[in-house]
Order: C-alpha cells, then structure tokens, then sequence
C-alpha cells in the first residue's frame, strides 16, 4: 500500500547561535511506499540545513528494526529510530 500513513513530531537536535546545540521539535510525514517507508520533514530549505535533514528519511523496517537506505552510516538515524518507536507506539508498524 503506498499512502500516508501519519504525521510524527520528534525532538531534534538545531545547532544554534555560538554553535550550541539545542533540542527542537520537528514535524514529519510518514509514508508508507511498497516495501520501504519515507518520512518528510516539513522544514523549509533553510530549517532543513540547520537541522542537517534531507529533503526525506527512507528507511525500512524488518524483523523489528528500522533499516536506513542511506547506509550504516547515517548521521539521521537517530531520527529514524524517533519515528518508528512513534509508529509503533500507535501501532501503525
């Protein structure tokens, strides 16, 4: 099924004036795209550099895990991981 599936807000890390880090809530839509998922940030251009966020998260989530599709080492996984544990929370995954 590929549609929207919700709308999630995760805390995430700004880096802010002096380069001093704080936390602020993001906004994301979730898709759900065949056999991966995409989560849309709803930042501007700007925001979503500040924030170091491309313009989607795609990920997929198999025996209980969220996989990045950006690899291993994928500095936003910390945000994939807030967005699932919000999905499964409302038991959408």
């Amino acid at each position: 099924m590929i549609g929207k599936i919700a709308s999630v807000d995760i805390s995430l890390p700004y880096k802010g004036p002096g380069n001093i880090i704080m936390q602020k809530p993001v906004s994301f839509e979730v898709y759900s795209e065949e056999d991966y998922f995409k989560a849309i940030p709803l930042l501007n251009e700007d925001e979503r550099r500040i924030a170091n966020l491309p313009q989607e998260l795609r990920f997929s989530y198999q025996n209980g895990k969220p996989f990045s599709h950006r690899g291993a080492i994928d500095g936003n996984f910390h945000a994939i991981e807030d967005i699932v544990d919000e999905l499964q929370k409302r038991k959408l995954i």
